[in-house]
């Protein structure tokens, strides 16, 4: 690939990039893209093509070389031998395929085109605006939008954007404005794919947190966090995290690793699971006319949980360091090896034959995609000091998450699993913890057992 047609693209991306209004439609059809049929089967591929467009945005060309993106995206060490392991440029010929089949099959519908050419990990991004209203067989599409409507407000909130729920009330906070439009519209395509019934939301968690009249502050994880503790091998403390202390002292580190480490941590972004969990929990709100705030975890701090809202934390504490907050009232608990890079579960009241520790085989989603086995946590238990609730949906990675998210918004078989819980007797726990084992294949969830239901007792209850 010639240097004159290299320089050529990153000067038309960077020229995309100063439109704001362009660019979040640039991000809408991204993620269609990595939704899409053609992509669904490959959470490398969705990876690699994001990571390259994001960084053309960004403007960090210089990073889209195979060594760095070896290093960054695939986690290798620094000094791998790019010979021997090919996973970049593999991961860029099957993007190129797939690009291909995906435009054959549905280009007529895109606004944008990305390409991946031969012999560079630059994009080319090639916008043709429609002269025509979007076609509706598309469930995703864009409608016709004033730009300047679209563009990221002040800082604050994202104020004056149409909701697909008029009912109830969205706000988002700036850091997840990069997936603003891609939320809201593609939540209005989940809340019509949703198999459970919306009527029977009698059941906790869904009793309590919708009823309340409170405010909804869910809160996604951060995967940039959690992607920089596996590179390190160092655990973060909520302490360091609240005090925006995401890397381990000096002393600890090389030079290059902190450099590596500091840019990386720039920005935030949501995990690609957590997407579809947020539009399905809007979808849920919609009817009870709630007020939902849509947080990231790095935008979070101590005083934001010291109030009477109610809360949905969705990951981990390796990308949602928040849930230590929560950590003394659950028998379930994270536990995270140096050595191993895994996280494990601790089970601090093992009932009849549970175990004391669940360990997942393979790393799981957080980390990389995995085959084998993982596990998830769902909780509901109280605010501490406060009167709102907090609903936990954690993995030992991000398929477990998503597997936890399906299981609890599942409203109609939910009851019968709580049921089986060992709360008080004859009667349904209202407060409750469940360890889910999950089997994954390629990252994505297949099928998720209920391997132990705690449920609390009147005196742990949420009020």
């Amino acid at each position: 690939m010639s240097t004159f047609k290299t320089e050529s693209r990153t000067i038309e991306i960077t020229k995309l990039a100063r439109n704001p209004a362009q660019v979040e439609l640039l991000r809408v059809h991204l993620e269609k893209v990595i939704h899409g049929k053609v992509f669904g089967g490959s959470p490398r591929g969705q990876q690699f093509l994001r990571h390259v467009v994001e960084k053309s945005i960004e403007g960090d060309f210089d990073s889209l070389k195979e060594r760095v993106i070896g290093v960054e995206l695939f986690h290798r060490s620094p000094s791998y031998d790019k010979g021997d392991d090919a996973i970049v440029r593999v991961t860029a010929s099957d993007v190129r395929k797939r690009l291909l089949q995906h435009y054959t099959e549905y280009g007529g519908r895109s606004e944008f085109r990305i390409d991946i050419p031969p012999g560079s990990y630059i994009p080319e991004i090639t916008w043709n605006p429609p002269t025509n209203s979007v076609s509706e067989a598309d469930p995703l599409a864009l409608p016709k939008s004033d730009p300047a409507e679209l563009a990221s407000p002040a800082p604050g909130f994202a104020a004056g954007v149409k909701s697909p729920f008029p009912t109830t009330v969205i706000l988002f906070s700036i850091p997840f404005a990069l997936l603003l439009l891609a939320f809201s519209f593609w939540a209005g395509y989940r809340s019509q794919k949703l198999e459970s019934p919306r009527s029977n939301l009698t059941v906790v968690p869904w009793s309590a947190i919708l009823s309340s009249g409170r405010t909804l502050q869910i809160v996604a994880s951060d995967p940039d966090f959690a992607t920089e503790q596996d590179i390190t091998g160092h655990a973060i403390s909520l302490s360091d995290y609240a005090n925006e202390k995401y890397i381990p002292d000096n002393s600890t580190l090389s030079p290059k690793i902190r450099s590596f480490c500091l840019k990386y941590l720039r920005g935030t972004r949501s995990a690609g699971f957590d997407l579809p969990i947020v539009a399905d929990i809007v979808s849920l709100a919609k009817p009870s006319a709630k007020k939902v705030l849509i947080r990231t975890a790095r935008s979070m701090r101590l005083t934001d949980f010291q109030t009477d809202d109610d809360f949905i934390l969705l990951g981990s504490p390796l990308s949602n360091p928040w849930l230590d907050l929560f950590r003394q009232q659950l028998d379930f608990r994270f536990i995270y090896a140096n050595d191993s890079s895994l996280q494990s579960i601790e089970n601090v009241h093992p009932r009849g034959n549970e175990l004391k520790v669940y360990t997942p085989q393979g790393a799981g989603f957080e980390v990389k995609p995995s085959t084998g086995v993982s596990y998830a946590v769902v909780a509901f238990v109280q605010n501490p000091n406060q009167s709102g609730h907090a609903l936990i949906l954690a993995g030992t990675g991000g398929e477990g998450t998503a597997a936890a998210a399906k299981l609890v918004m599942n409203v109609s078989e939910l009851p019968n699993i709580l049921h089986n819980c060992d709360g008080p007797p004859n009667e349904p726990p209202r407060s409750f913890e469940m360890l889910l084992r999950v089997n994954m294949m390629a990252g994505s969830p297949t099928n998720t057992d209920v391997v132990a239901c705690h449920g609390l007792s009147s005196q742990q209850t949420p009020q």
